[in-house]
């Protein structure tokens, strides 16, 4: 068979995909860090290569422990339309999905994959009864301005209860935001009421003013609203204001905050003197479009895990996977997952959250049968339909 990239064009909507990063990392603390080591070439890597004739017939989450490096993401198949290939892909299809004929695998691998069929372990994880969904009504603040403003309204208005608010603080005029809004939503918004205001945020006394009606989270963008040549030293400056805010108000700290950045230089500088999460909007496209370039096929597969109607990508507590974190091994986080409809793909650990010599504590595809050491505190990270909306539009 050939590969269902073979004369297609891959189309990446910059624009779109970073709007989802960034709510995404505004609603998990390290996520940011996650996508980091999924886009770079230097660790980890999603592929896709054919299966071995032993695959086919098979249960999805028994194949899953077949690969003692990688981790089995999904599966792929190839349709034809209008004389041309598509490729189909289907992440996380669930434990009991059969493996057909000729699908291809899709991996999440450190190097080549290797490949031991393990026909001695079998699937049969302890019961975690599933946790119920549950849609958060909030207060949502958006600092600045640019084109990623509408998606992230959109993304937004995806997940949260309906009554929840969200307040965007620019410097454009009241008029000018507020046609921009009616004329280029995608689709009207249902669940969440935006506001708009027109204030020079990146002024203590203004921030402050701004502030006091308090806000669950916070999101910092590339502001083009003040004609700024570097809006990164204005997303800096807030980002100090903002945490100097929290440190003379200990009872208004926000659950998250997410700064975007354009330069890498300025997001080093940013970790070193705030506790954040930070999108490096260039960097974090040029790798997409890096890894899309080598395999076309792969620009589905992460728009599927970027997917306001698809899987993503959640940080769970640990204890929702195994009743003794410090013993089980990742084949045990794995299983656990496996039993909720989950499929886990590493670990964070909490206490080298900071720590930048070792990623933040995040670890992706961590050996299989080793004890992990986990606590209450760690997490594992996760991909699952868990947590979504599916609108009717």
């Amino acid at each position: 068979m050939l590969p269902a990239s073979e004369r297609s064009i891959s189309l990446v909507c910059s624009s779109e995909i970073l709007s989802r990063m960034l709510v995404q990392a505004s609603r998990q603390p390290g996520l940011s860090h996650v996508y980091d080591s999924l886009l770079g070439f230097t660790d980890n890597e999603i592929f896709i290569r054919p299966q071995s004739s032993g695959c086919t017939g098979r249960r999805f989450c028994d194949l899953m422990f077949d690969f003692p490096n990688a981790i089995l993401l999904g599966t792929s198949s190839m349709e034809m339309r209008d004389g041309r290939p598509y490729f189909r892909q289907e992440i996380n299809p669930g434990s009991d999905r059969i493996v057909g004929e000729g699908e291809w695998l899709i991996f999440l691998a450190r190097g080549t994959v290797v490949e031991r069929p393990y026909p001695d372990v079998a699937f049969n994880p302890e019961f975690l009864p599933p946790e119920s969904r549950r849609f958060p009504r909030e207060n949502i603040l958006i600092l600045g301005w640019s084109d990623k403003v509408f998606s992230i309204l959109q993304e937004y208005d995806t997940f949260l209860e309906a009554g929840s608010e969200i307040t965007i603080a620019a410097l454009h005029p009241p008029q000018e935001a507020r046609a921009w809004l009616e004329e280029k939503l995608p689709r009207p918004l249902v669940n969440v009421r935006p506001t708009y205001t027109q204030i020079n945020y990146a002024l203590a006394a203004k921030l402050d003013e701004l502030l006091a009606r308090e806000f669950d989270t916070c999101i910092i963008l590339a502001d083009e609203s003040s004609g700024e040549r570097d809006p990164d030293a204005r997303g800096i400056v807030t980002m100090l204001l903002l945490r100097d805010y929290e440190r003379r108000h200990p009872h208004h700290r926000h659950k998250n905050v997410v700064v975007e950045v354009l330069s890498t230089a300025n997001s080093e500088l940013l970790q070193q003197h705030c506790q954040t999460d930070i999108l490096i909007s260039p960097r974090l496209i040029s790798m997409l479009l890096a890894q899309v370039s080598q395999q076309l096929m792969l620009e589905r597969v992460y728009a599927d895990l970027m997917n306001a109607h698809a899987n993503e990508i959640y940080l769970k507590p640990v204890n929702r996977y195994s009743r003794d974190p410090a013993a089980c091994t990742f084949a045990d986080v794995m299983r656990g997952a496996a039993n909720l409809g989950e499929l886990a793909i590493g670990v964070k650990i909490h206490a080298k959250a900071n720590d930048a010599t070792n990623d933040f504590g995040i670890s992706i595809n961590p050996p299989k049968d080793k004890p992990l050491l986990l606590n209450v505190a760690d997490e594992v990270i996760i991909i699952s339909k868990y947590g979504r909306r599916l609108t009717t539009s």
